[in-house]
């Protein structure tokens, strides 16, 4: 057996009781020194209740009460963008009345001698648990969930076998996905240096993800 595991998508979610999309705009953006004007694609949407920047290396997404910020690039290179744009936009919007923050990286893990079906067994299967036996069949696919505290925030962790479909072949593909969630709520009084030391706790968040999909053999 031959594990592969591919960290596939880093992504920030910040919810506050209302954002301004409108602010997003162009050329605050821009002027701000947030991002070049180049950088930004045509695909990019800025309307009054919905601000969508694509770009190579980012996708920022801003709704009235939630703001997405996801990679487009090598995801080592997510810690960079994290530094050069989401949090001096957070610093520069203090007065945004933050309500929560969640860190997320999805890993697909699957093995190139074995079909999804038994690998799911043998990491999650417990031969003690009624529960499973009652799900037990040659289609069957086994999953879990767990959460801990971990530094400032709440680990959760959702694994479960997907199925995707590439886009250019029609094919589909089977994977177990790890999807780790560190998640914060912010105190009122203090939200932005909250949300601030919550996102500057990335790397250990990382860190901590990859050492528990190490574990998996």
């Amino acid at each position: 057996m031959a594990l592969r595991k591919e960290l596939k998508t880093n992504s920030i979610v910040i919810l506050a009781q209302s954002f301004n999309p409108s602010i997003f705009n162009r050329y605050w953006l821009v002027s701000k020194g947030f991002i070049d004007d180049e950088s930004i694609l045509p695909n990019s949407v800025f309307a009054p209740n919905v601000t969508q920047v694509a770009s190579k290396e980012f996708n920022l997404l801003v709704l009235p009460e939630q703001l997405q910020f996801n990679s487009n690039t090598d995801n080592k290179e997510f810690e960079s963008n994290v530094e050069k744009t989401l949090k001096p936009i957070i610093e520069k919007l203090k007065e945004i009345p933050y309500r929560a923050s969640g860190i997320n990286f999805h890993w697909f893990v699957d093995d190139d001698e074995t079909e999804i079906g038994e690998l799911s067994e043998k990491l999650f299967y417990y031969n003690s648990s009624s529960l499973h036996e009652a799900f037990r069949s040659d289609n069957s696919r086994y999953g879990v969930y767990m959460s801990k505290d971990f530094e400032n925030a709440r680990m959760k962790l959702d694994i479960k076998p997907i199925t995707t479909t590439e886009n250019s072949t029609g094919r589909k593909n089977e994977f177990i996905q790890f999807s780790f969630n560190f998640h914060r709520d912010l105190n009122q009084e203090s939200a932005s240096d909250e949300l601030i030391n919550f996102l500057n706790n990335w790397p250990k968040f990382k860190a901590e993800a990859e050492q528990i999909i190490s574990l998996i053999s």
